[in-house]
């Protein structure tokens, strides 16, 4: 909802959270301490377990199909921030998920930790079932205005563990539940080889039903050789094609 590198293209302080979250704040999320923006990280976050924040993106997603002839959508910061747990840093503090967890279970999640093993695991599940009830409400939207439209996210290539724990990201179910056309896994590597241990379990992977897994290459910072290199490495694999991020890094010879 904000970002702290564009605060200083707008000779804004590092503290201002973007003119959604200054119109609304308490649609904001926050970390254990109270931060809106994680320590060691930019960028202030919605709380996707409030009803307003909801009902705000999918009017601008309806509004984008409904007025403009696109072939789909896609779905970026489909996510939680990067948290550590064990570090002592995790997220999703919303005045809403708090207030919808205490209900649930009679706790404030801002008062349990990674040691509470049971209620911590409510926690994490309460907020993976925030980003996978929006995706399928997302999902519901576009195929409701027209069923030819595609629904794809941007996901991170991480274990379903580190994805759940950490950013509370678990696409395999979107797939599995048919609620994405298309998953572009974010599987930005250094070299071919690690971009094929990244992506290979997903290309193989039999529980993702009719979902089109589309493994994406970063080409800012890889010569041209080793772009190519990746891109072969994607055509050996059973993928039904790739992406290329981003446009502004395709060169004359790519």
């Amino acid at each position: 909802a904000g970002n702290q590198r564009h605060n200083a293209l707008l000779n804004q302080p590092d503290s201002y959270l973007g003119p959604l979250l200054t119109a609304h704040p308490d649609w904001a999320n926050y970390d254990q301490r109270g931060n809106p923006i994680p320590i060691g990280q930019q960028k202030p976050f919605l709380d996707p377990a409030n009803s307003d924040v909801r009902r705000y993106l999918l009017s601008l997603i309806e509004e984008i199909v409904t007025t403009y002839d696109v072939d789909g959508v896609q779905l970026d910061y489909i996510r939680y921030p990067f948290q550590d747990p064990g570090a002592g840093r995790t997220y999703g503090y919303g005045v809403a998920a708090r207030q919808q967890f205490q209900q649930l279970t009679g706790v404030d999640p801002t008062t349990i930790s990674p040691s509470d093993r049971d209620l911590w695991q409510q926690w994490t599940d309460f907020r993976i079932e925030q980003i996978n009830s929006f995706v399928a409400e997302t999902s519901d939207l576009l195929h409701q205005r027209d069923p030819d439209l595609i629904l794809s996210t941007a996901v991170f290539a991480l274990s379903e563990h580190d994805r759940t724990h950490k950013i509370q990201q678990q696409w395999e179910v979107w797939a599995e539940r048919g609620d994405v056309d298309m998953i572009v896994t974010m599987s930005y590597a250094a070299d071919a080889n690690r971009l094929q241990q990244l992506v290979e379990p997903w290309l193989t992977a039999e529980h993702l039903g009719a979902t089109l897994v589309l493994p994406s290459i970063r080409l800012l910072d890889l010569s041209e050789s080793n772009a190519l290199d990746q891109i072969q490495a994607l055509r050996d694999l059973p993928s039904g094609g790739f992406a290329l991020f981003a446009a502004e890094n395709l060169t004359g010879t790519l």
